[in-house]
This record gives structure tokens, C-alpha cells and sequence, in this order.
């Protein structure tokens, strides 16, 4: 997996360090307004992330509420452990893949 942050955006180094951030952002911002297909692709992998955490809720409380007894709290606490790192790991993936599309499409907007 690629650690991809807004400062790994292609042509972004053109600018000094200060401007950096604000260069992207305005670029972010004018796709966002102009180019249907980055706009859908954004909001589809924001509604995922906010479908996972629903789903997390979801299946956390039901590991907390729903399973009772004493051979189930061991239960409980593996669900949630394997939950938790399961939904961290696909929310870190899941967000850096989005920030790597960004980053190309800001990068091609901005040569």
C-alpha cells in the first residue's frame, strides 16, 4: 500500500511550500464544481466510508447488547477486537486510495 498524502501530488513542487496546500485545495475545489466524474467518484467513496462506520455501529452493538452471558463476554471482546482492526484497516485503505485518485486528477488538472 502507497502512503499517498496531498503533498505526493504530481506538479505540486512547482510551488513554493506556503502555497502548496492552497494551490491544491482551490484545484480540489474547482474540479469538484466542474468535472462530474471526480465529483461522483469523491461522493461514492465518501458515502462508503460513512456506510462502513454505519456498519461498524451496527455490528459493534450487536457484539455489546445482543450476545449475553459468561462464555460470551470473551466473545464480545474478540468481535469487537477483530472488528475494530478490521474497519481501521479498510477506512486507512479505503481513504488513501481516495486521496491517491484525488491527487492524480489535481495533478493532471494542474499541468
Amino acid at each position: 500500500m502507497k502512503f499517498c498524502l496531498y503533498t505526493s501530488t504530481p506538479g505540486l513542487e512547482r510551488f513554493s511550500k506556503s502555497e502548496r496546500f492552497g494551490i491544491w485545495r482551490s484545484t480540489h475545489k474547482r474540479l469538484m464544481l466542474e468535472d462530474a466524474d471526480y465529483r461522483r467518484r469523491v461522493r461514492r467513496s465518501m458515502w462508503r466510508l460513512i456506510w462502513a462506520a454505519i456498519a461498524f455501529t451496527i455490528a459493534a452493538s450487536f457484539f455489546l447488547f445482543a450476545i449475553r452471558g459468561r462464555a460470551a463476554i470473551t466473545l464480545n471482546l474478540v468481535g469487537l477486537g477483530v472488528l475494530s482492526v478490521g474497519y481501521t484497516i479498510y477506512n486507512t485503505m479505503a481513504s488513501f486510495r481516495m486521496q491517491e485518485f484525488m491527487n492524480e486528477r489535481v495533478g493532471r488538472a494542474l499541468q
